[in-house]
Order: structure tokens, then sequence, then C-alpha cells
């Protein structure tokens, strides 16, 4: 299985038409999650969210009807009866990605907000030398965009390690050099039975996906050891997002499928803070 990333723009999801639709194509949990949310626009997200599942499923096979959804300890969703399939989440503003590869795979997506207060969120949860890296941009515009940089990576690289939120932003440090692929560097031990699912082995890519945003995918280079089908070495990131279009999500298209075949190659994407799980600054699943 190659990594793959899809990004959904949830605009569409505003009709009441199309949200129903894809609602009802969703399998228990997925409808639960989004039967939580109260905001209008938090919902759409989440269906959003789920007609990407929806799109993996039909690329992967696993149709006519999405496997339920399952969690591991650190609460990162896999589906029942397939673990051989790593997939992540993220969304924010008016996007969603997902993320699906055969080995660990995480990715974050977040819209660049100026107003929020990037040292004060930096000086609590990055690693030291991250924060004196923002801290000696003297532009703020240059700072903001940087702290938004490192986030989206440090968010990606926990969501891969399967730890999530177990795995805290101070205890490993982002290094961003011109020219050069993110890299990653474990600072602080972490309790033993948590070390084993931290690496350092991993490769990042960084998206385009509109001037509001930044988005970053991080992905193991060796598969799990229990995956027959994962290879070792550099993973093979897409060089762009895959951009799926809703229509036509529903109703089926001709062909039975609720989605364009899958391309051979990507297509180009056109276009206060109190704790760590706010900080991002959005919540994700």
């Amino acid at each position: 299985m190659k990594t793959r990333i899809y990004l959904m723009d949830t605009e569409p999801f505003r009709d009441e038409h199309i949200a129903a639709l894809v609602y009802q194509a969703l399998p228990p949990s997925r409808r639960e999650k989004a039967d939580r949310f109260r905001k209008p626009e938090d919902r759409q997200r989440s269906l959003a969210a789920g007609a990407l599942l929806l799109k993996l499923c039909e690329d992967e096979g696993l149709c006519p009807s999405m496997p339920d959804l399952t969690e591991n300890p650190y609460g990162k969703p896999f589906f029942s009866g397939h673990p051989e399939i790593c997939f992540s989440l993220s969304h924010s503003g008016g996007k969603v990605i997902l993320a699906v590869s055969d080995r660990a795979a995480g990715c974050d997506i977040e819209t660049v907000d100026p107003r929020i207060n990037t040292g004060a969120i930096a000086e609590r949860f990055y690693a030291p030398e991250e924060y004196r890296l923002l801290q000696a941009e003297p532009d703020p515009a240059l700072r903001t965009a940087l702290f938004f940089r490192l986030w989206t990576l440090k968010e990606s690289y926990v969501k891969a390690s399967g730890l999530g939120m177990y795995l805290p932003f101070q205890n490993f440090c982002i290094s961003v050099r011109d020219g050069l692929m993110p890299s990653v560097r474990q600072i602080l031990p972490l309790p033993p039975e948590h070390a084993a699912a931290v690496s350092e082995d991993v490769s990042f890519f960084e998206y385009d996906a509109g001037a509001e945003y930044r988005c970053a995918l991080c992905v193991a280079n060796r598969g799990p050891a229990d995956c027959c089908h994962a290879e070792s070495g550099p993973a093979e990131l897409p060089e762009k997002p895959e951009l799926i279009p809703v229509f036509p999500v529903f109703p089926e298209s001709q062909s039975g499928s609720r989605f364009p075949p899958p391309s051979r190659k990507a297509k180009a994407d056109p276009g206060s803070p109190c704790s760590r799980k706010t900080a991002g600054p959005e919540n994700h699943e």
C-alpha cells in the first residue's frame, strides 16, 4: 500500500441533504462522534472526515459498508479487523485531511491564526530549542508561521507514534533547517510502557493546503513487525494531497461508487489556548 493523503473541503456539508446522506452511510461510532458536536461547523468537519473514511474504504476494497472503528489504549482509531490499515485524520477551518499507509502514520492541519499568543504556548509546550528558535525570529508574521509549522510537525509525530497526547510535546525536538527535511530528536525519557512506541526513524512531509493553513505528514520508515505488507526503508511520501470532491459522493455514480476512481497521481490542491488539547488551536479526532 502506498502512503496517500486526501484533502476535502467542508463547505458542501452545510447542505443538510448531503450531510444526512453521508451520516446514514457511516458506522455507529462515526455517527455518535458527529452527534456529540453542538456547533454546526464542528459537525460538518466530522461528517467530512467520515466521507474521507468512506473514500478510503472504497479504495481499499472494504465496502460495501465501512467497518466499525475502535481505538488503541491512547485513543488512536483503526478499523475493526483491519489493523494493517494505518490512517490519521485531522481537520481545521474548512479543510479535512486523511492520511493512510501500511506504516505508522500521523497527519495534522491547522488554520494559521495570528491572534494566538505563540510565545506563551511555545514556552509551555515546546522543547527549549524550539522556543528559542521562535523567540529569535523578529518578524511577527514569520514567527506565527514558524509556530504553526512546528505545531503541525509535532502533532503529526505524536499521532504517528500512536500515543497522541500521552507523548508530551516537550519530550522531543523538531529540527527545521533550510533545504533539509524536518527531523526529530528525543530529549526527555519516556515511561517504559511508552518508549517502545517512539522512534526517530520517520519521514516528514509538508503540504500546501491553502494560504491560511499549515499541513504536515509523518510516516515511519519501517513497517510494523507484524505487517507482512509493509516494507522497510525511507517512506515514499506523496508530493501533493489528493483533492477529493464531495460530488459525486451521493447519489452513487453509474459505476456504483460514491467517488471517482482513485487517481494514480495525486491531484494538486488549488487552493486563548490553555491546554495541550486545545492549543492546536483546534481539537482533532
